[in-house]
């Protein structure tokens, strides 16, 4: 590739039909289908205008085979990352056509983002409209990814947030026997990804005094109704919402407004406090910081489980917070291995114990 270019394409959209796999000589799988991306916009009348633009897709080796062709079907949401292509071929009549499509990379260029009910009529190809416009900020099924229909982001300032983030430290301090330990292992700016364990509805307390500076958080929208003791942290730090049985494209959305703002972003990457020991990690974490080749700081919270109530009893609980080495991503990376990874480091921080 010459220098100062760059083929990169990313989309978002929905399956017309089910994907064709076929076979080469050799053995290795080729999924091929295209995938509807919608615009509108307002005319001079003030009137809605929608068009359907329609992306030829192809997916080659395991990920056609392990992934596409079990996982993707008709009305899938994806998301695709890859290059253009331009195919040469002669007619019936021997003459020249081209047909550019979408070749998706290898690791991570194909990531199902919810099921595959759509009103997308299979019979249409890449030339037709759809018997049905279909709505891609319709509400999808996945736990996949941990951020599902975002309210609208509302995070404070940066200014109240750094503020804050002192109070934050001047209680932690009193009503704790509070440490920090792994500071050197955060960047000096942002944008990168704190990826904690979750113990408690607490936790983003501690975290907020040990870095101070500004930081994103993702919150579930299903913890909202806090009791007012816990529910005074989020809502005067504020927070974005995180609604995880549904997902809307303005999740991405959002989130990708705040790393273009150089925020610190913070996922829980378990999305839950309800269970014991470390769990499984979501993909939501590793999703964002590929696209936008940003590190990840695996981050361990430790003795906060029931501190308010310690707090109460006028007993000062140890409260620590580690920073582990960064996680560096590049485009092209998998995700699910990025997961593992970062669920890895998480638990190497925590007790032994935990």
């Amino acid at each position: 590739m010459a220098k100062g270019t760059v083929n990169k394409v990313t989309l978002i959209g929905r399956l017309g039909q089910d994907p064709e796999i076929r076979f080469t000589g050799e053995g290795a799988a080729i999924a091929s289908f295209s995938v509807a991306t919608n615009e509108s916009w307002k005319s001079k009348d003030g009137e809605t205008q929608e068009r359907t633009e329609w992306t030829k897709v192809t997916v080659f080796g395991s990920t056609a085979e392990k992934y596409v062709q079990p996982y993707v079907k008709k009305g899938t949401l994806v998301y695709i990352e890859g290059s253009l292509k331009t195919d040469k071929w002669q007619d019936k009549e021997g003459n020249d056509r081209y047909s550019t499509g979408v070749v998706a990379n290898n690791y991570g260029g194909v990531q199902i983002l919810g099921g595959g009910e759509s009103s997308l009529d299979s019979s249409s190809g890449m030339n037709q409209e759809p018997a049905k416009k279909e709505n891609l900020n319709q509400s999808v099924e996945d736990d996949d990814l941990p951020f599902k229909n975002m309210r609208e982001p509302h995070p404070r300032s940066r200014l109240v947030r750094y503020f804050i983030g002192i109070f934050s430290l001047f209680l932690c301090s009193v009503l704790t026997k509070f440490f920090v330990e792994g500071k050197k292992n955060l960047p000096q700016s942002g944008p990168y990804i704190l990826a904690p364990n979750h113990i408690d509805d607490v936790d983003p307390a501690p975290i907020t005094a040990a870095i101070i500076k500004p930081i994103t958080y993702l919150m579930a929208e299903d913890q909202a109704e806090l009791p007012w003791y816990k529910a005074w942290g989020p809502w005067s730090y504020g927070v974005m919402l995180v609604n995880r049985s549904n997902l809307q494209l303005s999740t991405i959305k959002n989130i990708q407004k705040q790393i273009e703002k150089k925020e610190i972003i913070c996922i829980f990457p378990e999305g839950t406090v309800k269970g014991e020991g470390l769990k499984a990690g979501k993909r939501g974490v590793a999703y964002f910081a590929i696209k936008n080749e940003i590190p990840i700081i695996p981050t361990a919270v430790i003795g906060t489980k029931g501190v308010l109530e310690k707090v109460k009893a006028m007993k000062r609980e140890k409260v620590k917070i580690v920073f582990g080495s960064p996680i560096f991503t590049k485009s092209g990376d998998n995700v699910d291995k990025v997961t593992a990874k970062t669920m890895q480091e998480i638990k190497k921080l925590l007790p032994k114990d935990y």
